[in-house]
Protein backbone atom coordinates (compact mmCIF):
# COMPACT_ATOMS: atom_id res chain seq x y z
CA UNK A 1 0.00 0.00 0.00
CA UNK A 2 2.92 2.50 0.80
CA UNK A 3 4.37 2.03 -2.75
CA UNK A 4 1.43 2.41 -4.77
CA UNK A 5 1.04 5.65 -2.28
CA UNK A 6 4.40 6.37 -2.89
CA UNK A 7 4.53 6.22 -6.90
CA UNK A 8 1.06 8.27 -6.91
CA UNK A 9 2.52 11.25 -5.07
CA UNK A 10 6.39 10.62 -7.35
CA UNK A 11 3.67 11.17 -10.40
CA UNK A 12 1.34 13.65 -9.12
CA UNK A 13 3.80 16.41 -8.27
CA UNK A 14 7.31 15.59 -8.35
CA UNK A 15 7.67 14.01 -11.93
CA UNK A 16 7.23 16.22 -14.76
CA UNK A 17 5.63 14.70 -17.60
CA UNK A 18 3.96 11.42 -15.55
CA UNK A 19 0.67 12.59 -16.12
CA UNK A 20 -0.99 14.55 -19.12
CA UNK A 21 -2.21 18.36 -17.78
CA UNK A 22 -5.23 18.89 -16.52
CA UNK A 23 -7.72 19.33 -19.52
CA UNK A 24 -5.58 17.72 -21.94
CA UNK A 25 -6.67 15.50 -24.63
CA UNK A 26 -4.60 13.91 -26.69
CA UNK A 27 -5.67 13.29 -30.30
CA UNK A 28 -3.90 11.62 -33.69
CA UNK A 29 -4.34 12.46 -36.88
CA UNK A 30 -3.16 10.07 -39.96
CA UNK A 31 -3.30 10.75 -43.53
CA UNK A 32 -1.67 8.79 -46.47
CA UNK A 33 -1.46 10.64 -50.01
CA UNK A 34 -1.57 8.27 -52.66
CA UNK A 35 -2.65 8.55 -56.65
CA UNK A 36 -1.19 11.73 -58.85
CA UNK A 37 1.03 11.22 -61.92
CA UNK A 38 3.10 8.54 -61.47
CA UNK A 39 2.62 5.14 -59.83
CA UNK A 40 4.09 4.66 -55.93
CA UNK A 41 3.89 8.80 -55.20
CA UNK A 42 2.55 7.78 -51.36
CA UNK A 43 3.28 10.05 -48.45
CA UNK A 44 1.93 9.40 -45.06
CA UNK A 45 2.27 11.85 -42.15
CA UNK A 46 1.06 11.72 -38.58
CA UNK A 47 -0.11 14.81 -36.89
CA UNK A 48 -0.09 14.53 -32.54
CA UNK A 49 -1.91 16.54 -30.72
CA UNK A 50 -2.00 16.55 -26.85
CA UNK A 51 -3.22 19.68 -24.55
CA UNK A 52 -4.51 22.64 -26.22
CA UNK A 53 -1.48 23.74 -27.56
CA UNK A 54 1.05 21.02 -28.16
CA UNK A 55 0.96 19.69 -31.64
CA UNK A 56 3.61 17.86 -33.95
CA UNK A 57 3.45 16.52 -37.65
CA UNK A 58 6.11 14.05 -38.59
CA UNK A 59 6.36 12.28 -41.77
CA UNK A 60 9.58 9.88 -42.18
CA UNK A 61 12.52 12.59 -41.52
CA UNK A 62 10.21 15.63 -42.01
CA UNK A 63 9.02 17.17 -38.03
CA UNK A 64 7.21 20.35 -37.85
CA UNK A 65 5.64 21.53 -34.44
CA UNK A 66 2.03 23.36 -35.32
CA UNK A 67 1.24 26.61 -33.49
CA UNK A 68 -1.27 26.80 -30.98
CA UNK A 69 -3.47 28.93 -33.07
CA UNK A 70 -3.11 25.85 -35.99
CA UNK A 71 -3.73 23.53 -33.29
CA UNK A 72 -7.17 25.36 -31.77
CA UNK A 73 -8.63 25.28 -36.11
CA UNK A 74 -7.91 21.84 -35.77
CA UNK A 75 -9.66 21.60 -32.88
CA UNK A 76 -12.39 23.45 -34.11
CA UNK A 77 -12.86 22.48 -37.27
CA UNK A 78 -13.01 18.52 -35.68
CA UNK A 79 -15.16 19.63 -33.05
CA UNK A 80 -17.72 21.27 -35.47
CA UNK A 81 -17.80 18.38 -37.26
CA UNK A 82 -19.86 14.95 -36.90
CA UNK A 83 -17.43 12.74 -37.19
CA UNK A 84 -19.21 9.66 -36.87
CA UNK A 85 -20.83 10.70 -40.64
CA UNK A 86 -17.79 11.01 -41.78
CA UNK A 87 -17.05 7.52 -43.45
CA UNK A 88 -15.67 6.06 -46.51
CA UNK A 89 -15.02 8.06 -49.77
CA UNK A 90 -16.35 11.91 -49.37
CA UNK A 91 -15.04 13.02 -52.52
CA UNK A 92 -17.32 14.03 -55.92
CA UNK A 93 -18.01 11.48 -57.80
CA UNK A 94 -20.10 13.12 -60.49
CA UNK A 95 -16.76 13.85 -62.89
CA UNK A 96 -16.13 17.53 -61.47
CA UNK A 97 -12.97 15.31 -59.96
CA UNK A 98 -10.55 14.90 -62.72
CA UNK A 99 -8.28 12.06 -63.47
CA UNK A 100 -4.60 11.87 -61.59
CA UNK A 101 -5.80 13.58 -58.69
CA UNK A 102 -4.38 12.56 -55.16
CA UNK A 103 -6.33 10.74 -52.74
CA UNK A 104 -6.21 11.22 -49.34
CA UNK A 105 -6.68 8.37 -46.58
CA UNK A 106 -7.99 9.91 -43.53
CA UNK A 107 -7.91 8.36 -39.77
CA UNK A 108 -8.50 10.51 -36.86
CA UNK A 109 -8.54 8.88 -33.53
CA UNK A 110 -10.10 10.92 -30.43
CA UNK A 111 -9.55 11.07 -27.18
CA UNK A 112 -12.88 9.47 -26.57
CA UNK A 113 -10.68 6.04 -28.25
CA UNK A 114 -13.24 6.70 -31.53
CA UNK A 115 -11.34 6.01 -34.83
CA UNK A 116 -12.95 8.00 -37.31
CA UNK A 117 -11.79 6.98 -41.14
CA UNK A 118 -12.86 8.33 -44.52
CA UNK A 119 -11.08 9.77 -47.71
CA UNK A 120 -10.73 12.79 -49.65
CA UNK A 121 -9.20 14.02 -52.71
CA UNK A 122 -7.32 17.16 -54.63
CA UNK A 123 -10.91 18.16 -56.49
CA UNK A 124 -14.25 18.99 -54.47
CA UNK A 125 -16.33 17.39 -52.06
CA UNK A 126 -19.52 15.35 -52.24
CA UNK A 127 -22.15 17.57 -51.45
CA UNK A 128 -22.85 16.05 -47.88
CA UNK A 129 -18.97 16.08 -46.64
CA UNK A 130 -19.33 20.14 -48.51
CA UNK A 131 -22.05 20.76 -45.93
CA UNK A 132 -19.89 19.86 -42.91
CA UNK A 133 -18.22 22.55 -41.58
CA UNK A 134 -14.94 21.21 -40.27
CA UNK A 135 -14.54 18.77 -43.20
CA UNK A 136 -13.50 21.61 -45.92
CA UNK A 137 -11.00 22.57 -43.14
CA UNK A 138 -9.70 19.72 -42.36
CA UNK A 139 -9.26 18.33 -45.68
CA UNK A 140 -7.52 21.72 -47.28
CA UNK A 141 -5.02 21.75 -44.04
CA UNK A 142 -4.20 18.11 -44.84
CA UNK A 143 -3.48 18.70 -48.51
CA UNK A 144 -1.12 21.82 -47.44
CA UNK A 145 0.71 19.71 -44.98
CA UNK A 146 1.37 17.04 -47.94
CA UNK A 147 2.40 19.75 -50.14
CA UNK A 148 4.91 20.65 -47.30
CA UNK A 149 6.15 17.25 -46.58
CA UNK A 150 6.75 16.44 -50.47
CA UNK A 151 8.89 19.91 -50.53
CA UNK A 152 10.94 18.99 -47.53
CA UNK A 153 11.63 15.48 -48.50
Amino acid sequence: MRLTWAILLVCAGMTPGCLPPSGAASMRIKFERSGGLFAGNTLEGTVDISGDKNAELKSGNYTRKLTPEETRQIREALQSTDLSQLTGDLRRTDGAAGADQYQYDITIEMPSGATHTFTVGDGPLAPSAAAAPGVAAISGWIRRQAQDISKNR
